[in-house]
């Protein structure tokens, strides 16, 4: 029995309440069917606009279930001619014995990657593609998704550049050679002339030094070591340039630093015009001997200093501070003048030696200039050129980083 004045439930609220709760559950339904709907369209869209081939495969049988338009473009195959079929069977594997590998490799791994597979459509035309399958779970089903991409435009132009780099590399190389040539003995008279040039660990990057030895007007010899930033055809073409401007300059102009104020501005105005100079710059030891006299006028553009061999074996360091070529339009450059004795040697180098390292520290102007006393003036120019690039690599364990330059000039 119930006590006197308890309120009883209302059939009517409870009938209501339950019909609210069945029209929210019903649209949540509908909003959850919807979102189903938007999300198997977008997928759809994706899977019939996607410019990547996909295929779907049964994941008992290996066998293909779908494919998008891409993927039947691709092959040259209707959908029809794709669905049942098995990867070897439209080209993507060699044999029946490989799909089955690659499908048991699937199956173990969830994950299948080949990044340049060769495939022949159904018109007989080879294509390269990168393949990559995933197997994954999705609403209790294990669902097989291959993805296919067409690489063979990627593939040909990777094979064009390839051809361009190697051919611009052979020009490169013709054109550094022309810059190294060895100076023939007794071209000068009165002076003993012997280059020397070996190439860094990374031989196949052609660098930009060089070296010129030339005569000018009474009985004057003009000698240059120089070293173009960069790597490659750019540095070597520069290399050439600045090589013969140098040349027509020193003949033009009677003082070494005067001709390389005007081969500074000539290679800051060409570098304003050519795009592909980037950053480009020159470091440039130039030395004009007097054979007759032995009196010798050095300049720089940032190089090495240059280092006289007395007989006596002590040495004689040469340095000046100069910008290097190409920075500063309106630089400007200074000269010192020297005596070169009978049997003095004239040593230029660039900073492939110079820079040899031992752990942080480098053998420097200074330490190059204690390893030439300690090998002596007794020695050929051949010979003394060996042994200061061997003393080099000596105090370097690890190799020389960058190329050796060097340029022997001994008074007779």
């Amino acid at each position: 029995m119930e006590p006197e004045g308890a309120l009883r439930p209302d059939p009517s609220y409870r009938a209501a309440s339950a019909l609210e709760a069945a029209q929210a559950a019903r649209q949540s339904a509908e909003t959850l069917a919807d979102a189903l709907q938007v999300s198997e369209l977008r997928y759809r869209r994706l899977f019939e606009t996607a410019r990547d081939g996909i295929l779907l495969l049964d994941s008992d049988l290996g066998k293909i279930t779908d494919a998008n338009p891409f993927m039947c473009e691709l092959l040259g195959y209707p959908l029809s001619g794709l669905v049942g079929k098995e990867l070897w069977e439209i080209g993507l594997l060699k044999d029946k014995t490989a799909s089955q590998e690659a499908f048991r490799q699937l199956k173990r791994d969830s994950y299948i990657r080949y990044d340049d597979l060769p495939l022949q459509n159904s018109r007989g035309e080879w294509r390269e593609v990168e393949f990559v399958s995933n197997l994954y779970r999705e609403n209790g089903h294990t669902v097989i998704q291959c993805n296919i991409r067409d690489i063979t435009d990627r593939r040909i132009t990777e094979s064009n550049l390839a051809v361009s780099a190697a051919k611009n590399a052979r020009i490169a190389e013709t054109l550094q050679r022309s810059m190294l040539q060895d100076i023939p003995d007794g071209k000068f008279s009165g002076l003993t002339i012997q280059t020397y040039y070996a190439a860094s660990l990374n031989e196949s990057d052609v660098g930009g030094d060089f070296f010129d030895a030339f005569a000018l007007s009474d009985g004057k010899v003009a000698f240059v070591v120089g070293d173009v930033s960069g790597k490659g055809l750019i540095a070597a073409a520069r290399t050439a340039e600045v090589k013969y401007a140098l040349r027509a300059f020193l003949h033009e102009f009677n003082e070494p630093d005067v001709a390389l104020e005007h081969l500074n501005h000539f290679i800051c105005e060409t570098h304003a015009s050519d795009s592909n100079s980037g950053e480009m710059f020159i470091v440039l030891a130039l030395s004009v001997v007097d054979s007759l006299t032995g009196k010798t006028v050095f300049t720089s553009a940032g190089a090495e200093p240059s280092i006289i061999l007395r007989d006596n074996d002590l040495t004689d360091l040469v340095e000046i501070v100069g910008t290097p070529l190409g920075i500063i339009r309106d630089a400007k450059y200074t000269c010192l003048t020297r005596e070169l004795g009978p049997g003095d040697t004239l040593i230029m180098t660039s900073d492939g030696i110079t820079e040899a390292r031992k752990g942080s520290t480098f053998l420097g102007v200074d330490g190059l200039a204690k390893l030439i006393e300690g090998i002596g003036s007794e020695l050929s120019l051949v010979s003394l050129s060996q042994a200061i690039h061997l003393g080099a690599r000596a105090f370097s364990a690890n190799g020389l980083r960058d190329d050796v330059c060097l340029l022997l000039a001994r008074r007779q």
